[in-house]
């Protein structure tokens, strides 16, 4: 789109009073030049703009509201805080009344919004009160007609959140991405509002009909776990993506589900779960899981509330867990998760339990650890065992320490496909020096797919002819690295 056509169309938007630029795509290159146009406009006479009087509130407006009028209206997925009444549809609906007329009637541009309630007022931030919330949120509301909602919350107030829970849970059919931030007796509440409509209102087909995505966090998930017992989401055809912390939920339909991200849960809970998700790609569980001797402790939050997942008991009595499995889970067939490419973990204990023959990257946040007097249990035994099945991964990022680099090198073998190693290696000076020489040695001719590596090592200090002859020798052999990166306390050098 040329500058002069922009000219033309702003020119036109002008004279008619409605925005023909809603169909017309703005190229971000020429963001400058239409800033430039708007400003040109401005200053131009109404008699210099034929037509221009029959609209005059139109050349009242501001550059800075043009440039929101048209980034609003042409990119309706945005989100918007609805607490700032000064940008977004707000300042859409304040300018003249033809453009009032059409922004009320874009409902679509009302669908994707956010709201962050802070505890307490700030020296920079005044809390509205409840009420204001609850009327912005209405006034959002009533703008939408009967469009699907994107929306993220977080309320660390608990008397504003009893406010606007009620009112969105009273949408739910309507929830298409919900994100909700809270405390406890906060999302508490969803289901609780839910169980008493649907008391009055009789059960319904589908309780959530459009909802794609449902993100959960407890703000005190340090507590141990809140057990979710209501039956919310149990009805929802099209969810896809769960993202659970600081509460564990059993009203889902695991088995449709592609995403699916657990903060902590039991360890037997977490792979009752996944042996009903066939159909899972995205597997997230970050903060790694409880201890079966916390069982307990965890379930008694909420005794009140429900109990864990369950599945169907196996056909055949497990066998007694193994002395030193920190989880007491007993061995039982592996979890086959055919369609699984990314892998995000605590902990690599749960790989020896899946077979995903298709992953593609896996990250582990926990350090490896090597322990002798647990062979058959150490984390480098079940990676290899895992990459023994899958052979396909193609990311790795994991975290060693600079005594266990032999046990990394001896997997690399099993690694045939690796394009990009992450490896971070917490030890000091004196006993990863060596083992930074063994790394890098078996990088020469070790990874043939290796395009990417980066080495993370605290207070060590790699050699610099060391990776020069790695750089090298790959060079020769035909498997160039295109980017490296070496970070220590010592060296830090990026070379693409």
């Amino acid at each position: 789109m040329t500058v002069n056509r922009i000219r033309k169309l702003l020119l036109a938007s002008k004279i008619f009073g409605f925005p023909i630029l809603l169909y017309c795509p703005i190229n971000p290159v020429i963001q400058a030049s239409l800033r430039t146009c708007i400003e040109a406009l401005e200053v131009e006479s109404p008699a210099a703009a034929s037509g221009t009087a029959k609209c005059p509130a139109i050349c009242k407006i501001s550059g800075e509201v043009w440039i929101e009028i048209f980034k609003w209206t042409l990119d309706g997925q945005l989100p918007f805080d609805i607490s700032q009444t000064q940008e977004g549809p707000w300042l859409l609906s304040r300018v003249c009344s033809a453009w009032r007329v059409l922004v009320v009637g874009r409902s679509p541009l009302w669908t994707n919004f956010k709201l962050d309630v802070p505890r307490r007022s700030s020296i920079r931030v005044t809390v509205p009160s409840a009420q204001c919330y609850y009327d912005l949120l209405q006034s959002v509301l009533d703008r939408l007609g009967g469009l699907a909602l994107t929306f993220s919350l977080t309320i660390d107030k608990r008397s504003t959140g009893t406010m606007l829970i009620p009112v969105l849970v009273g949408e739910i059919k309507r929830w298409k991405s919900a994100r909700i931030i809270a405390h406890r007796s906060i999302l508490r509440l969803i289901s609780n509002e839910y169980t008493e409509s649907n008391i009055e209102d009789g059960p319904t087909a589908e309780t959530a009909p459009v909802l794609e995505l449902i993100d959960l966090r407890a703000f005190d998930d340090a507590q141990g776990l809140w057990m979710w017992s209501g039956e919310v989401f149990r009805d929802a055809p099209r969810l896809r993506s769960v993202l659970i912390l600081g509460v564990f939920m059993e009203d889902i339909p695991w088995e449709q589900l592609t995403d699916l991200c657990i903060g902590k849960a039991l360890f037997s809970d977490v792979l009752n779960i996944l042996s009903c998700c066939d159909k899972l790609r995205h597997l997230r569980l970050p903060r790694g899981f409880v201890a079966e001797d916390e069982d307990e402790l965890v379930h008694s939050s909420s005794s009140s509330e429900g109990s864990a997942i369950t599945s169907p008991e196996p056909e055949e009595e497990a066998p007694a867990p193994e002395e030193g499995n920190f989880f007491g889970e007993a061995h039982r067939s592996k979890i086959t998760l055919a369609d699984l490419q990314e892998l995000e973990l605590f902990d690599p204990e749960i790989l020896g339990h899946l077979h995903a023959p298709s992953s593609k990257i896996l990250t582990i946040k926990a350090t490896l650890v090597y322990d002798p007097d647990l062979a058959a249990l150490n984390d480098f035994t079940t990676l290899s065992n895992f990459f023994t099945s899958c052979s396909t991964i193609r990311v790795l990022d994991v975290a060693i320490f600079g005594f266990d680099v032999k046990f990394l090198v001896e997997l690399f073998p099993l690694m045939p496909e690796i394009q990009d190693l992450r490896v971070k290696v917490c030890s000091s000076e004196a006993t990863f020096q060596g083992g930074a020489d063994h790394l890098l040695d078996s990088l020469k001719s070790g990874l043939p797919m290796l395009k990417k590596l980066t080495l993370d090592g605290e207070g060590a200090l790699f050699s610099e002819e060391k990776l020069r002859e790695v750089l090298n020798t790959r060079e020769v052999e035909g498997c160039r690295l295109s980017r490296v990166k070496i970070s220590s306390s010592l060296s830090i050098c990026s070379d693409d």
